[in-house]
């Protein structure tokens, strides 16, 4: 008999040539079954000396000396021991994932508790398998009352004890494991857990995006009914298997529906947001972040109806709970572009776009790093409110007002475009005419874009990569980048107009000329190694595409993308960094499982870039091998 070591079965972990049992030779005294590497072998067991050994030839056999005798039970002896070492650190692996988890305050019951739980199920688990003859329930399903009898006689709770722990700490083992943590938590679903039923249909909704008909499968029809049943309870329920519900009837065309459902999490989602902070979602479950946003979802099929009031009502939300997507959107929606497609700045989106670029949304550091190499003065588009005046991008003169401390206003004024002290809260549109005027130098404002290129590329944003390049590649600056002396120095000449009567009538002098500056970061080194990232990148995408359609071409038995991640550990660094290490991210603005923007045509990134090598007449290499990336003048080849 084996002994059980911390709380699961010895044989659960055991590879599948070590013996269960004492581990003896057919010639020893104890009998037994050969190894099955030696039966590979060929060796056979000899009739009348058991402690022969076989020469060569068919028939030749020598007695087995007592030294080789001591080597094979010393052999046999380290192999037991290695594998009773894998079977304890997978134990022990189990183990500290469920103290953490009690660490955290996830777990009801103690973890030793829940281990001892695991070696029943595991009989469990291996007796229904047995008695359902493989058939396809089996794979899912255990008895729920047998179930629900040995997680009360543990006193385990569902939700906390089995999905936050047990399952949590399986479905991190081997392929064994997590199909035992696949069971439980199907156990759990069948028992009336509602964290179960939950991760069940949010991994498939997951998978779903790749492969729409997993969401239609047998397998799920009980989970899948569970779930709309609880979301059928409205705002009693929990606001993320609304939202995912939600997301389900929007993929099944169920529009109305899923708009429904986003309103019924709203008071949840509301509430929790403002508790623990908009941000700390994807902390508490790295694999459901989306479940915590309804307002997004809502959003976006609310301006895709042209619902613009209930979108602005939805974004508002949002906002107010510094989620940065909706601030992003926000950021958008007051989007203005001149005549030569180029975003005219005003003050509520750059208030909007710092903020989501400040809350980690890549896609707004890119477009605020842009903002700054782009818009030259006047940065902002708005004219300054007269209650905040006097500030650098004052256009005419506020009228003057005994009821006011003018000289307050001007000091303050003066104080915060010299950078000491802003005169509004930073949580206001309004600080941005305060603030919006730093840095003040070309070199300065080229400085902070390259730090939000920096940031975004960081999180590997292609396109941040081109424009960086961009910066680098440009020898000369037009000098109305930086800020005019009279508007850093507050002076009368920076008005354009006399008063708002002249402004509002087009009355406006002539702004000053432009000349151009040398670009203090001229740089083309460093142009040319960003630039060599966008063919990485191209390099990814096509590898991910033909990876999923050699996977939609045939059937998968395992959850997960395993074959991808065999490809990927066999890649280069260069190529690999571009992948997202964890899959259940796949649903965030990318359908390839990329860490840039999908939405953003790889091919015509490329294009630009080969423009770029074009121009420059580079040839490219990869750092790691030499290879060959690109070869300029093979266009016109």
């Amino acid at each position: 008999m084996i002994p059980r070591t911390i709380g699961l079965h010895s044989r659960s972990l055991r590879p599948s040539h070590v013996f269960e049992g004492p581990a003896t030779w057919p010639w020893s005294n104890g009998g037994g079954a050969a190894p099955a590497l030696e039966q590979r072998r060929g060796l056979k067991k000899p009739k009348q000396a058991p402690l022969l050994r076989q020469k060569a030839g068919k028939n030749n056999w020598s007695r087995v000396t007592p030294e080789e005798i001591k080597r094979i039970k010393e052999y046999e002896a380290r192999r037991s021991e290695d594998a009773d070492n894998r079977q304890r650190q997978h134990n022990v692996g189990i183990k500290e994932v469920l103290e953490r988890a009690q660490l955290y305050g996830k777990l009801r019951a103690s973890p030793s508790a829940i281990m001892d739980f695991l070696v029943e199920f595991e009989d469990l688990m291996e007796a229904s398998l047995k008695s359902r003859a493989g058939g396809r329930a089996a794979r899912t399903t255990v008895p729920v009352e047998e179930y629900r009898s040995l997680r009360d006689k543990y006193g385990l709770d569902d939700n906390f004890d089995i999905v936050w722990g047990a399952v949590s700490a399986l479905l991190r083992n081997d392929e064994k494991l997590r199909r035992q943590g696949k069971l439980l938590l199907f156990a759990a679903s069948d028992a009336g857990s509602w964290e179960a039923t939950l991760r069940i249909m949010n991994h498939a909704f997951v998978q779903a995006l790749d492969r729409p008909s997993v969401l239609d499968s047998s397998e799920l029809a009980g989970p899948r009914q569970r779930l709309f049943e609880l979301a059928k309870m409205g705002s009693q329920t929990d606001f993320r298997i609304l939202t995912l519900a939600g997301l389900i009837a929007k993929s099944q065309g169920q529009s109305d529906r899923a708009i429904a459902f986003w309103d019924d999490a709203l008071v949840g989602a509301e509430a929790w947001a403002e508790e623990h902070g908009s941000e700390s979602a994807p902390e508490r479950d790295s694999n459901m972040p989306h479940l915590f946003s309804p307002w997004i979802e809502l959003a976006a099929e609310h301006l895709d109806r042209r619902n613009f009031r209930e979108a602005e009502q939805a974004i508002k939300i949002g906002c107010r709970l510094d989620d940065p997507t909706s601030h992003f959107n926000a950021a958008l929606s007051h989007r203005r572009e001149n005549a030569q497609n180029i975003n005219v700045a005003t003050s509520d989106w750059l208030f909007h776009m710092t903020k989501a670029a400040s809350s980690g949304h890549v896609k707004a550091m890119h477009d605020l790093a842009n903002y700054y190499i782009t818009n030259y003065w006047p940065y902002l588009e708005d004219e300054v409110p007269d209650h905040l005046k006097p500030t650098p991008f004052d256009q005419y003169p506020p009228p003057f007002d005994f009821g006011k401390t003018t000289v307050k206003n001007a000091r303050d004024g003066i104080r915060s475009a010299l950078g000491y002290v802003a005169t509004t809260s930073t949580e206001s549109k309004d600080s941005v005419f305060h603030t919006a005027a730093f840095p003040q130098t070309v070199e300065g404002r080229l400085q902070m874009a390259l730090q939000w290129f920096e940031v975004a590329m960081a999180s590997h944003y292609a396109p941040s990569f081109l424009l960086a390049a961009r910066v680098y590649l440009t020898k000369e600056i037009d000098s109305d980048l930086a800020v005019p002396e009279e508007a850093v120095k507050l002076r009368e000449e920076r008005y354009i107009s006399s008063s708002k009567v002249d402004y509002d009538a087009g009355k406006r002098k002539q702004p000053p000329p432009v000349h151009k500056v040398k670009n203090p970061i001229y740089n083309p080194a460093k142009a040319k190694k960003l630039i060599r990232e966008i063919f990485y990148a191209d390099q990814a995408v096509k590898l991910r595409k033909a990876c999923f359609d050699n996977r939609r071409k045939t059937v998968r038995v395992r959850d997960e993308p395993d074959d991808f991640k065999e490809v990927r550990q066999k890649l280069r660094y260069n190529v690999d960094k571009w992948f997202r290490s964890d899959f259940s991210h796949l649903f965030m603005n990318s359908s390839e499982g990329l860490l840039f923007d999908s939405s953003n045509d790889i091919n015509d990134l490329l294009k630009e870039a080969e423009d770029e090598c074009e121009q420059q007449g580079w040839d490219l290499y990869s750092e790691e091998d030499g290879g060959l990336l690109y070869r300029h003048g093979m266009r016109k080849r």
